[in-house]
């Protein structure tokens, strides 16, 4: 698996003065590493701060011997603001010189144990997670774990885990018109929280912002939406208009408001604050109905997709109605992924073998085919009347069978985070389901029972992205301290019931 994006930390440690073997003692593990030539060549960026150390002291070349050696890696590592550190055990080491690293560091720690070319990193590894583990002093050091080289998949996994985490935490979502949307309270969720633990900042800004410059684009600037309406058919699209939903105007402005999302989130960009993972627009009923009278259903399908009539563009992974939790799910998961655009949507049905996802006028055109292939996704989509709102398209599709997908859906309960995850496959429309409403449908399969999902599910919305993610959320859940509850099969669902006190199902 590919851990393109990462910023990963390597070190490893010397003998102790008073033990060592001498048909090792003088090999270079700080700069002959297998598992750093594996990190680099799955797409990491590996930091190794002892192989520069060693270029001007062999000495440091066989690993950390002291504590300035030690507090040289520490100090580099913050600076190049690494995601985790891994550290390369190849022998015995001094447990509390690598303690020591650990706790000052900060930071999520995995301990690697080399077994190849007559190594055995195996007990000092375990030595030292027992040691930190022992009396864990920060959340990272409690939660460090140790991997074989005979398991570097693994390893990998909770490299991907940590550094999604950790692109998150360095970002901030941003919810058009604040949180709360549709008369939803769940939608709200905590931001103080989720600051601490999750996302850099949550940041919100009336439709106001976006609805002026939409107008500017419609009296200034309006060839940019014809283009972007005849790219749309022209790569394959269907519109059909009519005379009270689906008119120009209401194209016009649909298309000036996903036209006015773009040009805001580059100005935030350029404004050097940090990278915007996700957004929401609190659409019904302020955009659909109140205010505007128009809904905003460009944005969720053209948002989080690869290109647009302007050319290639940043993929921003987009939920509904102000749903703050929704935001941070699909900002998860698009780090986790940062190829696909995730899929967000509302749980609308609960069927024996599938749970349908239907949002209410949008979701990422990516899954009309599965393909960032403009020319692809967007000869399966329909723009067609909405049946919310006063005006405006809903931009419909059928999601193609295949698998594997992953789901992910953080919520709050009893004012504690949890995140409810499953891995499955999508199902083809078949008789008995098929849905006539102008949505997009995605057919999620489990493989739990649907109606003991519906039981535990704590709310109506969820996300998908491609691909077998669950390890990988559980892993960077953890460091986060949000419990995960699996929804791909019953004992998860049922454990979830039971946390909330209700009597279970054991299937």
């Amino acid at each position: 698996m590919s851990v393109a994006g990462a910023k990963v930390g390597i070190v490893t440690f010397d003998f102790p003065p008073q033990y060592r073997r001498a048909d090792v003692a003088g090999r270079p593990t700080a700069t002959d590493s297998p598992l750093k030539r594996l990190l680099a060549e799955k797409g990491a960026q590996v930091e190794a701060p002892l192989a520069r150390l060693a270029a001007r002291d062999p000495g440091a070349a066989v690993g950390i011997r002291d504590g300035r050696d030690l507090a040289l890696c520490v100090d580099e590592l913050r600076a190049a603001g690494v995601d985790c550190v891994v550290i390369d055990v190849f022998h015995w080491a001094r447990l509390p010189l690598v303690a020591s690293f650990i706790d000052r560091l900060d930071l999520p720690t995995a301990v690697f144990a080399n077994t190849g070319e007559g190594w055995n990193g195996i007990p000092c590894a375990a030595a030292i997670c027992g040691s930190v583990r022992e009396q864990p002093r920060t959340i990272r050091a409690s939660l460090v774990e140790a991997f074989l080289d005979t398991d570097a998949e693994s390893l990998l996994r909770w490299v991907a885990g940590v550094s999604a985490l950790a692109s998150v935490k360095r970002s901030r979502v941003m919810l058009w018109g604040g949180s709360y949307g549709a008369e939803m309270p769940y939608t709200r969720s905590d931001p103080a929280t989720l600051e601490q633990r999750l996302v850099g900042s949550v940041e919100s800004e009336q439709e106001e912002i976006l609805v002026d410059k939409a107008r500017g684009i419609i009296d200034g600037s309006h060839h940019r939406i014809e283009k972007l309406l005849a790219w749309l058919v022209t790569k394959g699209a269907t519109v059909h208009r009519d005379p009270k939903m689906v008119t120009d105007a209401a194209l016009d402005y649909q298309a000036g408001l996903y036209l006015a999302a773009r040009d805001r989130l580059s100005e935030m960009e350029r404004d050097g604050g940090a990278p915007v993972s996700g957004a929401a627009v609190k659409c019904h009923y302020e955009m659909s109905i109140t205010c505007q009278g128009c809904t905003a259903c460009l944005l969720p399908a053209l948002l989080p997709f690869g290109t647009d009539a302007e050319g290639p563009r940043r993929i921003v992974a987009f939920a509904c109605e102000g749903d703050l939790n929704g935001v941070v799910s699909v900002a998860l998961l698009h780090a986790l992924n940062p190829s696909v655009p995730p899929l967000f949507g509302d749980m609308v049905a609960f069927r024996p073998d599938h749970v349908l996802l239907r949002n209410c006028g949008g979701a990422s055109v990516y899954w009309a085919s599965r393909s960032n292939d403009p020319d692809k996704a967007l000869a399966g989509v329909t723009l067609a009347a909405n049946l919310h709102g006063r005006s405006g398209a809903a931009v419909g599709f059928e999601t193609p069978a295949g698998g594997p997908v992953t789901f992910a859906r953080l919520f709050r309960q009893d004012g504690r985070f949890g995140m409810l995850v499953g891995e499955g496959e999508i199902l083809a429309p078949a008789e008995g389901s098929r849905y006539h409403d102008p949505w997009p449908h995605t057919r999620l399969a489990l493989g739990s029972d649907p109606a003991l999902f519906f039981r535990a599910a704590p709310g109506n919305h969820g996300s998908l992205t491609e691909g077998r993610l669950g390890a990988e959320i559980e892993i960077a859940c953890g460091y986060a301290g949000i419990p995960v509850y699996r929804c791909d099969d019953n004992a998860g669902l049922d454990a979830l019931l039971r946390s909330r006190g209700a009597a279970g199902e054991k299937k």
